[in-house]
């Protein structure tokens, strides 16, 4: 592939790309594993996320691409960005976990050939609205032509109607702020955020709204300003009107990446039903919630256009899934006041009949912990603690868990994630995360694959978890650590200086490890302790 440096002159949005670097993130919504469980929800047996070939259009610094290749070794990774410095710091990622299988280019898409049929995966998060229209008709001949079989694109874009509103904001600072160095103009677009924000009279009829955005806007980072609304290039589409240019070189639309959008909760059951009665397609109904609930972004999931397609999932295929209860195994589950509960003793207790399926299905989640349980064993524990071990009878199990997956309200997928359910004698922190935190990273990227911020003890103790040291061993890496200035801990106004509490402390940490995805389990921990390298080692 042929850099575009040498092809061509950059524009001044591109120039900035490549030197006010954008955040470098993860998208669990792009996460080979759960694309492969939507194909298979919708009758596409797409390849396994531990045996595929990803292609990521627009990679950025490697954010989602690398920790996949860091994972899934059998597995093969190609990521394309336009900004060579972006691909320079990806690399250092790369060479860092000594990792073979992913290859990162520096190239304009419009420049990438591929071999057809040669991918399960093309990623596109974040770039189809940003560019010129000829890239995005690169982006999409791209999909059509490198997917398998049964491969899938993932492709996000901003959405109408929601940015018929954002697009004014937009507007106005593309009119207010002059060209010049992305720092500066971010800056000076702050400035004319917060006279917006203190003079926006109370009764302007968009005035609600102003308020909500520009709080919005105050926590983002001015990469995120500059980048959403001062470049050249930012379109919103549609959702029937991207589908149609889709259609146009061989793809047909498979779901939303986040299936709960499709018709969100906040419309209340009622207002689902009647949007899917209104509607008659999934299609249509999404159209017609994105009107409602004035849609922002789509992340579309599609295939090759003569793929054979199931839009009504059935039940009996979550049984080739795992599900999970969202990270939080401290949570104590509400199983309602009518519920009795019969036996005594721990492993004898079960759930009497007055309890319901949902509430079952929840207190087994909440038992399995972060790492979650395969479907089938959730479906057994729920007979066991209904006293109803000889029934036969799953559907009702099984359809629960569908609409739960269908809407967002469990993690799930095909692939297990390696996450240790209690905190081992000597606990491992995976690799990547490892060198995340020794790299100075703001944030590091867990099992789950989304990005969790660290504070300084964080750091210095995810550095550490290489499964050589115990609570003793740690707390003497924190005890030094504090001894010679390089963190400090304090209760109130006063340094800690009690050894119980900083082992308190310390082991609070280590539960929210396991619970953000942090922690190892010990069948994969020998793979993740092998040491991480830096550029003056490689």
């Amino acid at each position: 592939m042929e850099s575009l440096a040498s092809a061509r002159s950059l524009s001044p949005s591109e120039e900035a790309y490549d030197s006010f670097q954008y955040e470098n993130l993860s998208f669990p919504l792009t996460h080979p594993d759960w694309l492969s469980t939507i194909g298979w929800l919708h009758g596409l047996d797409a390849a396994p996320a531990t045996s595929c070939r990803v292609l990521e259009l627009g990679c950025g610094r490697g954010g989602n691409i690398v920790p996949w290749a860091a994972l899934f070794p059998d597995s093969d990774f190609v990521g394309v960005d336009l900004a060579p410095s972006q691909i320079a710091d990806g690399q250092r990622a790369v060479d860092a976990l000594g990792l073979s299988n992913v290859t990162l280019v520096a190239s304009d898409i419009r420049d990438v050939t591929v071999d057809a049929g040669g991918f399960d995966y093309v990623i596109c998060h974040g770039v189809y609205s940003w560019v010129p229209p000829d890239v995005r008709t690169a982006i999409l001949e791209i999909s059509a032509q490198s997917l398998t079989d049964n491969g899938l694109a993932y492709i996000s874009y901003n959405a109408l109607p929601g940015w018929h509103a954002r697009g004014a904001l937009r507007s106005m600072l593309r009119r207010v702020v002059p060209e010049g160095p992305a720092p500066e103009m971010a800056r000076t677009a702050r400035g004319f955020l917060s006279l917006l924000k203190r003079r926006t009279p109370e009764s302007g009829p968009l005035a609600a709204w102003w308020w909500r955005e520009l709080a919005l806007l105050e926590m983002m980072s001015d990469r995120y300003l500059y980048f959403e609304y001062l470049v050249e290039h930012n379109d919103a589409f549609y959702l029937d009107d991207f589908l149609t240019d889709a259609r146009g070189v061989g793809l047909r639309y498979v779901a939303d990446s986040d299936l709960a959008s499709r018709v969100p909760e906040e419309l209340g059951a009622e207002g689902r039903a009647e949007v899917w009665e209104l509607a008659g397609d999934p299609v249509t109904a999404e159209m017609l919630s994105d009107y409602l609930v004035t849609r922002l972004f789509h992340r579309s999931v599609l295939c090759r256009i003569e793929a054979s397609l199931e839009r009504n999932p059935s039940p009996d295929l979550v049984r080739a899934l795992w599900i999970g209860g969202g990270g939080d195994d401290d949570v104590e589950i509400d199983l309602g006041p009518q519920v009795r509960v019969d036996g005594s003793g721990e492993d004898e207790v079960v759930l009497a009949p007055a309890a319901t399926i949902e509430q079952t299905i929840r207190w087994v989640l909440a038992d399995a912990g972060t790492g979650g349980l395969a479907v089938p064993d959730v479906v057994a524990e729920v007979r066991l603690r209904r006293a109803s071990p000889d029934d036969g009878d799953d559907s009702e199990v099984l359809a629960v868990i569908l609409d739960w997956v269908l809407r967002g309200q469990v993690r799930s997928g095909r692939w297990r994630r390696p996450l240790a359910r209690e905190i081992p004698e000597h606990p491992v922190a995976p690799r990547l995360a490892r060198w995340q935190a020794l790299d100075d990273r703001e944030g590091v990227t867990t099992l789950f694959h989304d990005r969790v911020a660290i504070d300084p003890l964080d750091r210095l103790l995810l550095e550490v978890l290489d499964g050589e040291l115990d609570l003793v061993g740690l707390l003497a890496v924190v005890a030094r650590a504090m001894g010679e200035g390089q963190i400090q801990i304090a209760v109130g106004d006063e340094p800690l200086t009690d050894p119980d509490h900083l082992a308190e402390i310390v082991t609070v940490k280590l539960h929210h490890f396991a619970r953000v995805g942090l922690i190892v389990d010990s069948e994969h921990a020998l793979d993740h302790a092998r040491p991480v390298r830096f550029e003056s080692e490689v």
